[in-house]
């Protein structure tokens, strides 16, 4: 049997970004609350590549290769990831626009940056928008954490946050 043996020297291939990221990568949100946010819902962004600890030099490559994100451990295997939303609009979205994904995931990365663009017009800030986000979330990976058993548990929330607060406009501390 031959293995081939990963270079730290030969240049990471966008393609081959884009390759990986179609078998080992995912585009999806977490929801948390947060008494702090509007409604107390707490959505956030996530791209992440994830591979076992024996081949974290990939990761670094990728982590080079966009200028951003960070490493970390996640149940014995080390994930890439990118949280910050211009980060993700800026330098992850426009890799995937040149180099697409072939499969399933592509369909994601786009329902992923249409709810990027509705956090970044703070849509999430009107009960209307934020249902709007929740339900564009809940068609992405639907075996994956936001499978849609819990659909059912956060819409109702942010069903019964919009009849108590029945608003359209932001919170006022959120005006500016």
């Amino acid at each position: 049997m031959t293995f081939i043996t990963y270079h730290q020297k030969q240049k990471i291939s966008p393609e081959y970004i884009s390759g990986f990221t179609d078998g080992e990568g995912c585009f999806t949100f977490s929801l948390s609350h947060k008494k702090n946010m509007p409604f107390g819902i707490c959505v956030t962004p996530s791209f992440s590549i994830s591979q076992n600890k024996q081949s974290v030099d990939v990761l670094h490559e990728i982590q080079k290769y966009f200028h951003c994100g960070f490493l970390r451990g996640d149940r014995g295997t080390m994930k890439y990831e990118v949280r910050q939303l211009h980060y993700l609009q800026e330098r992850i979205r426009p890799h995937f626009e040149m180099y697409p994904l072939r499969t399933q995931k592509q369909e994601d990365f786009l329902v992923f940056f249409e709810v990027c663009d509705l956090l970044s017009e703070k849509k999430q800030k009107t009960s209307f928008g934020l249902r709007e986000i929740l339900e564009k979330i809940f068609t992405m990976n639907n075996s994956g954490k936001n499978c849609p058993i819990k659909k059912h548990i956060w819409l109702a929330k942010c069903e019964e946050i919009s009849s108590i607060f029945n608003r359209e406009e932001p919170f006022p501390q959120e005006r500016r």
